[in-house]
């Protein structure tokens, strides 16, 4: 796939200011109420980088500093390949619509490939 056959969309919903508001909820967010880590490796992993203090059973709260690093560390695209290693996707404005992740197609192999159910 070329570089001119990918999809980039550029929608732009929320004002600069709407969306530094909505960062700074979630920073506080994480960093108060936190958020439940199923995996007990997982909440180890936390505590060991966090602090024990951080990890209070399956409750991570996650101070902003952290946030901040982690989304500086984060890759800025995601290619997602096909079975056969070819690249089908690009990812790399960060959006997405909706409340739970997109339906896959790999029609080769299944028809379809759904998220996980609404809750």
């Amino acid at each position: 796939m070329s570089e001119s056959q990918l999809v980039q969309p550029k929608i732009s919903l929320l004002s600069a200011e709407l969306i530094e508001q909505i960062h700074a909820y979630s920073l506080k967010i994480l960093a108060t109420t936190g958020v439940r880590v199923d995996s007990p490796q997982a909440c180890r992993l936390f505590a060991s980088r966090l602090g024990s203090a951080a990890v209070a059973g399956d409750r991570v709260r996650i101070p902003p500093e952290a946030v901040e690093w982690a989304l500086k560390a984060a890759p800025s695209t995601i290619d997602i390949y096909d079975r056969g290693g070819e690249r089908r996707l690009r990812s790399n404005s960060g959006f997405s619509p909706g409340r739970r992740p997109h339906t896959l197609r790999d029609r080769r192999h299944h028809p379809v490939l759904p998220g996980p159910p609404d809750r």
